[in-house]
């Protein structure tokens, strides 16, 4: 194998792998995660706040009971909405997902910073 076929083979395969993880990134980004935890649904929301700050967060409308945007320059960042609900035993049910998003090629745009920001939060409200 001379040198011209080992640049465009070594260039295939950084491609093929940049590929697997865009994917492996967007279906992580976009998988729902759940925890309980015992909080109330008032405590659970204030400590969600906290975790998302209002720096690089905004509040938007939609489909949960928190809905958390991505601040970006033309407003096209991902939305993280959390849904939570009271069980019987006073604790909470909290549901983290990503409910919008903004595809360039094969990736979602800022599917990173989804997955840093729901281990964040469900990291936070299990140590609450």
């Amino acid at each position: 194998m001379d040198a011209g076929s080992a640049f465009i083979l070594i260039l295939i395969l950084l491609i093929v792998g940049l590929l697997v993880l865009a994917f492996w990134m967007n279906g992580s980004a976009k998988r729902q995660d759940e925890t309980q935890v015992k909080l109330s649904p008032a405590r659970v929301a204030d400590v969600v706040d906290d975790a998302f700050g209002s720096v690089f967060w905004k509040d938007v409308s939609g489909p949960g009971d928190l809905n958390k945007r991505r601040r970006t320059i033309n407003d096209s960042g991902p939305i993280i909405s959390v849904d939570i609900n009271q069980l019987e035993n006073g604790a909470s049910h909290v549901a983290v997902w990503m409910s919008h998003w903004t595809k360039k090629g094969p990736a979602i745009l800022g599917a990173d910073q989804v997955m840093r920001q729901k281990k964040k939060v469900l990291r936070r409200l299990e140590q609450a």
